[in-house]
């Protein structure tokens, strides 16, 4: 008990001494500290007015022992310096709330005061260099070392906290904005070169070279050794440190600064990194390919940055890399590369050199699949390409690596044992050297662009240098199937860049093709035909090309159907044209040639010539929808027709024809033809018996009808019907408005038909042999026809006809008396009188 009383007597006496001795030092400190305080100030202040180059602002100089002991400190409070003379109109190089300078604290006995060290708290510095090549960061004069200076400004320690440091060069275009947590550089100065050491926390929230954008928005951990020879301006980093989003870089090699063209040689190394945890280190530009994707895996590179810089120049970047256990997983798909590996090389372009970039093997999985090959691949910007690939994959299980927006939904087995070798360009002239074979095998997928569903899709195909051989390819697609076997020229450069072109040789066959299948008039953009402004997205790809026979067993298109279609397409320079085309349809034989020309791009020009034989007319209105017209309908016909047509016309890009554009001749016969209850017949109930009107057969009819600026003109004819005699001529135009000039016989007329409205003698004539003839003119609307008696008709019939009667009266005296007449025999009499008629020509 005694022996813990003296011992806690003792500590209480060493802790009073302890407390003495601060009590007393703190009393010597505030001693020195108001008997020298006022005097390092006032020489402080003097030393630095002595030698700053700019002006300054102070709100507080004060004098402290007690913060950074055992150093003593001056702190300027509230510190803002101005632009230098000459350069006013740059920013003012610091504003800071506090900098400190330090300095040992035996300076105050001896007089002499060695500025070693400098806080600088909650600052902005803002380094400035403008077009001119002037900068508001030279202010501080050198000293001339004169002996008996009282302040000697050694600077051995710089310290920042929660500061920004800005930099700008509008001569370079280099803006630089950094956010420094906390950042301490330590060093020793042997005339112009300084050794430092480095280390801190910041973040380049701004980092612009030139045109590019290296922002960082992950905070940095550095420590750095570094050379700085202000001579021989350079910056020779002899080590350095970078941790950053859980990763340790390593950093060394040498830059020089402060002439319009520098140079650098620096090398970052990084090993066995988290890809997922470096891809978030990259600014955001470089990585838009990948946002869709989340990448995995260890890599380790060596990146090397070495040439000339400034003056609009770049330096060489070149990489080695290699990848271990890497995956690349699509987002919002199953989709997954699994086990990856790769070892490869990169180099940058510039502006005398070609990017490329060597991956001399890689291998992964994909589900059930597996892929590896090597690549090599110089000039992103004309690609020369040599592939080595061999694969066996699943479209289910790589379905997100396919070409974004085209086709979802995707099934099969493609395998591929492949080398290729050439360039995407056709300018750069390298001639395809390319072998191997790839296959599909139950293909099934879904077109995003009009949902169409392909199916069974089976092909093998065989590389030949610049060629694809297709030994088959077949599908379905709704009702079609297709199948098809041929060479496919320019292949791979078509598929990879947008200037290619493509052409193909083909022979297709089909057992069933429905038009709507293949090109739904959903595919295709509305547009107005030949309306200025509208988007030229044509019925036909552009810089495609081919030739092929078609052959199919049954063709249908909406109410259309052939079978047995057979002919030969060519596309070129989107212009399509179709050659000894012919099929079994509505009942009977069709063959023709057309052009379908599509440069015009908003829309197409068509003309076709047809041979029509012995088709069924019923079938003919029905299957091309009664011609858009609602007046003469298929329910209306019956019959048999040879025709042949000529046609021209422009349809838009969903074959949606342009009616004024349309222009027609047709040389059209129709055998046993017969009219069914046809409406605007019903009219002539007025002259025949209705009963008759609802039946009207007729026997052969030939004729050329004509269509031009949306009306069908009828040349005069005559038809002999079952139920009358009719002649006329006429006009009939798109819109059913109706101009027909129509006569007939009197007798053929129903005897027990009263007319109310009997017909004036001006409305018939009389021919010889007493046949009399009705003149009828009918206008109006196919809907709402209007019959009128047609006196001018009467006229000009009697005219035509006279003038007939004078011709062949004229010819006949000429046989007889004229100079036509045959020789006279030899027993004529000499003296016989010889005379000639002149004749009026009207």
């Amino acid at each position: 008990m005694q022996e813990s009383s003296r011992h806690n007597r003792r500590t209480i006496k060493i802790a009073a001494a302890i407390a003495a001795f601060l009590v007393i030092g703190l009393v010597v400190l505030g001693i020195v500290s108001l008997t020298y305080g006022d005097k390092a100030k006032q020489l402080v202040v003097a030393e630095i007015n002595k030698h700053l180059l700019a002006p300054a602002e102070v709100g507080e100089v004060e004098f402290t022992l007690f913060r950074n002991f055992p150093d003593a400190s001056v702190v300027f409070r509230q510190v803002a310096i101005k632009p230098p003379a000459g350069a006013e109109n740059t920013p003012g190089l610091l504003h800071a709330r506090a900098v400190s300078l330090r300095f040992g604290i035996f300076s105050l006995f001896t007089g002499e005061y060695r500025i070693r060290s400098i806080d600088i708290n909650e600052a902005s510095v803002t380094l400035w260099r403008d077009q001119n090549g002037r900068n508001n960061y030279e202010i501080w004069k050198k000293s001339g070392g004169e002996e008996g200076e009282q302040v000697d400004f050694d600077i051995q320690r710089v310290v920042m906290r929660k500061s920004k440091v800005y930099y700008r060069d509008l001569v370079d275009g280099n803006d630089l904005a950094v956010d420094i947590s906390y950042i301490t550089l330590k060093g020793k100065i042997s005339g112009a070169v300084v050794e430092a050491g480095l280390s801190g926390n910041v973040t380049a929230e701004r980092l612009l070279i030139g045109s590019d954008d290296y922002s960082l928005k992950e905070p940095i951990d550095l420590h750095a050794a570094v050379i700085l020879d202000q001579d021989a301006g350079t910056i020779n980093i002899t080590r350095a440190g970078i941790h950053a989003g859980g990763e340790d870089f390593s950093l060394n090699g040498l830059l020089s600064y402060g002439k319009p063209v520098n140079a650098m040689d620096l090398v970052l190394f990084v090993k066995q990194a988290d890809i997922e945890q470096l891809i978030a280190l990259i600014p955001e530009r470089f990585t838009a390919s990948l946002k869709d994707y989340r990448p995995g895996g260890r890599l380790t590179a060596e990146l090397r940055v070495k040439g000339n810089y400034g003056g609009n120049k770049l330096p060489l970047l070149t990489a080695g890399f290699s990848v271990k256990k890497g995956s690349l997983a699509h987002l919002q798909h199953k989709t997954r590369l699994s086990g990856i590996t790769a070892m490869g090389s990169y180099t940058a372009r510039t502006s005398n050199r070609t990017d490329r970039l060597e991956l001399t093997e890689f291998a992964g999985s994909a589900g059930k699949g597996n892929f590896r090959g090597k690549l090599l691949l110089e000039n992103t910007g004309r690609p020369q390409v040599s592939l080595t690939l061999s694969a066996l994959l699943f479209l289910d299980e790589i379905e997100a690596f396919m070409p974004e927006g085209q086709i979802t939904d995707a099934r099969g087995k493609l395998v591929a044992d492949i080398s290729y070798e050439g360039s995407f360009d056709a300018a750069a002239r390298v001639p395809e050297k390319a072998s191997g074979l790839v296959s599909l095998a139950d293909a099934d997928f879904v077109l995003v662009q009009d949902g169409r569903r392909i199916t069974d899709l089976n092909a093998a195909l065989e590389l030949q240098n610049g060629s694809v051989m297709v030994d088959r390819l077949s599908l379905r697609t709704g009702r079609s199937d297709l199948s098809l076997s041929g060479n496919f020229r320019n292949l791979a450069a078509f598929l990879f860049q947008e200037d290619q072109s493509l052409f193909f040789d083909a022979d297709v066959r089909s057992e069933r093709l429905c038009l709507e299948d293949i090109a739904p008039a959903s595919a295709a953009p509305a547009t107005g035909v030949g309306q200025p402004g509208n988007p030229a997205t044509g019925i036909f790809p552009e810089r495609v090309g081919f030739n092929a026979a078609i052959s199919c067993d049954l063709f249908t298109y909406r109410d259309f159907s052939a079978e047995k279609v057979s002919g030969r397409l060519s596309l070129d320079n989107r212009v399509l044209r179709v050659d000894s085309f012919s099929m079994k349809a509505m009942d009977g034989d069709v063959s023709g040639s057309g052009v379908l020309n599509n440069r015009y791009g908003s829309h197409a020009q068509m003309v076709c010539n047809a041979s029509l034989k012995n088709v069924d007319i019923r079938r003919l209105f029905r299957e091309f929808g009664d011609f858009g017209q609602t007046s003469l309908q298929s329910r209306h016909l019956k019959g048999r027709a040879d025709a042949e047509v000529q046609y021209g016309a422009t349809m838009n890009n969903r074959f949606e024809t342009d009616a004024a554009s349309v222009s027609a001749i047709a040389d059209l016969e129709i055998r046993d033809g017969e009219l069914v209850g046809f409406e605007p017949f019903q009219e002539l109930s007025r002259f025949l018996d209705a009963g008759e009107l609802m039946n009207v057969k007729f026997s052969t009819l030939k004729n050329r009808i004509e269509i031009a600026r949306k009306t069908v003109m009828i040349p005069e004819m005559e038809v002999k019907s079952s139920v009358m005699g009719l002649k006329g001529y006429g006009s009939h135009t798109f819109g059913n408005d109706i101009d027909y000039h129509l006569n007939l016989l009197l007798s053929e007329i129903g005897r027990n038909k009263k007319r109310r409205n009997p017909a004036p003698s001006g409305a018939y004539e009389t021919a010889e042999g007493g046949n009399t003839r009705l003149f009828l003119h009918l206008t109006g609307t196919v809907d709402e026809p209007v019959f009128r008696y047609d006196s001018q008709a009467v006229v000009k019939k009697m005219a035509d006809d006279f003038k007939n009667q004078k011709q062949e009266l004229r010819q006949a005296l000429r046989s007889e008396f004229g100079k036509d007449r045959n020789a006279p025999t030899k027993d004529k009499k000499a003296s016989e009188v010889k005379f000639e008629i002149e004749w009026d020509e009207d």
